[in-house]
């Protein structure tokens, strides 16, 4: 493992900080796309409870 990493360390430190810039990428668009997903759901609730309230008068 060591000797690999010495034989070629640079393009080694590309493809690992390339790697983890995908992988960044891809958590912060998983955060985004779930946090959107919990907002909207957030929403549904709140316009389903205001459609009960407008029902029951």
């Amino acid at each position: 493992m060591s000797r690999i990493q010495d034989a070629k360390p640079e393009k080694w430190d590309d493809l690992s900080r390339i790697n983890h810039a995908k992988y960044q990428q891809s958590l912060r668009s998983m955060l985004c796309k779930s946090h959107h997903s919990a907002v909207s759901a957030q929403r549904d609730q709140q316009y389903s409870a205001l459609l009960q309230l407008l029902l029951q008068r």
